[in-house]
């Protein structure tokens, strides 16, 4: 057989029988034009979140602009408060969330799932604004989704 045929058929087969499993992703929702006063409920929700044992991320706003009120709307088995550190969420713009699953074969949910809600309350001046966003530091806490299966 020829050789350069022999590579392309042997790739091929690599490319199918090793395909990696999709990247998971989080996602909260853009805010805009929100009112002084206003409540807002922010899903986080998720993608490509397939038999995962555990999660860890650090969730970051300006204090100044929204109030954190509470986290809740819980839609992964064992999730409760104790997963977020929200001692100092109030006054700091900060909180980790760290979750683990007690199934061994790990947790799938659908595309645009919300796996839980962060609920603020608007207290900045009229025209300003914040990003809500997930990062790693501060508190250092790195973004780290274990999949079943490595």
């Amino acid at each position: 057989m020829n050789h350069r045929l022999l590579i392309l058929l042997a790739n091929i087969w690599l490319a199918t029988a090793y395909s990696l499993p999709a990247q998971v992703g989080f996602a909260l929702p853009f805010i805009n034009e929100a009112s002084q006063g206003q409540v807002m409920n922010l899903p986080v929700n998720v993608s490509n979140f397939d038999s995962i044992l555990s999660v860890q991320f650090v969730i970051r706003w300006d204090p100044e602009v929204l109030q954190f009120i509470s986290v809740g709307t819980y839609s992964l088995p064992d999730l409760g408060d104790e997963d977020f550190g929200l001692t100092q969420a109030q006054d700091s713009g900060i909180f980790r969330f760290a979750w683990y699953s007690t199934d061994s074969f790990g947790i799938s949910k659908p595309d645009d799932f919300t796996i839980f809600k962060i609920k603020f309350k608007v207290i900045g001046p009229l025209l300003s604004g914040t990003e809500v966003y997930f990062t790693e530091l501060p508190p250092l806490t790195f973004f780290e989704v274990t999949q079943r299966g490595g």
